[in-house]
């Protein structure tokens, strides 16, 4: 069984959630803000993890596998919400929009 180096991922451990405090994929052209709370549990050989306030969830064998996926998963939030133009999205989109924001912001390149 591979162990999961929870350093080099940024997750930090708490009693039934990690937060996420960064994205692991330098691919990933965005950086958080805050710390994203997700739930994890392991059942029948996978994890499964969520965010219940962003309505992500994946599982996977692999927590890393994981952790990536979701990470993704935000990443296509981001596209699909953020940006887009505001006059393009419902009310229900435009505070979604507003609530990732409040997580995380483009990298900025020198």
């Amino acid at each position: 069984m591979t162990r999961t180096n929870f350093e080099a991922l940024k997750i930090k451990p708490t009693p039934f959630t990690f937060e996420l405090e960064d994205f692991s994929d330098p691919e990933i052209p965005l950086k958080l803000i805050r710390p994203l709370k997700l739930n994890v549990t392991f059942e029948n050989g996978k994890y499964f993890v969520e965010s219940e306030e962003l309505n992500m969830f994946t599982f996977n064998h692999d927590l890393e596998k994981v952790i990536s996926d979701l990470e993704w998963y935000f990443f296509a939030l981001w596209e699909n919400y953020v940006l887009e133009k505001d006059e393009k999205l419902a009310s229900s989109g435009l505070r979604f929009k507003k609530l990732i924001q409040t997580y995380a912001e483009e990298k900025h390149v020198l």
